[in-house]
């Protein structure tokens, strides 16, 4: 769950930073994350509902920042009287980053396909988030 939420996160901040329009980036998380989650046998078997008992209300992306939140119930194993779940609240914050600063030329960030980030600068030198 939190691979997915992370990856989710991630990936909006990248395509956002492109487009104005939170609205399209929130829907945007949210497809990336049930497309993430839905090739996993355990939320269909840990969690209440499946990938459709995983809500996102309350994820929201303002100015610079991503932030989803994941909220779900995980099925118990044995029942404790009328207990027969504990909710839980994942979260995931990420930064919208075009690899742009003001003053600086030629700025490049680049990502790979397993998500490593790494920038090139002006002076040559390369670092990896």
């Amino acid at each position: 769950m939190k691979a997915a939420l992370y990856y989710s996160s991630r990936m909006s901040a990248l395509a956002s930073s492109a487009n104005d329009s939170s609205v399209v980036s929130v829907a945007t998380a949210e497809v990336l994350f049930r497309s993430r989650i839905s090739d996993s046998k355990h939320i269909d078997t840990y969690v209440s509902g499946g990938k459709y008992g995983v809500s996102l209300l309350g994820s929201k992306m303002d100015g610079d920042d991503v932030a989803l939140k994941a909220k779900y119930k995980v099925k118990l194993p044995v029942s404790f009287f009328t207990v027969d779940g504990i909710w839980i609240e994942d979260y995931s914050n990420s930064r919208k980053w075009t690899g742009k600063n003001p003053g600086e030329k030629r700025t490049h960030m680049y990502f790979t396909l397993t998500m490593a980030v790494f920038i090139t600068c002006p002076s040559s030198a390369t670092t990896w988030i």
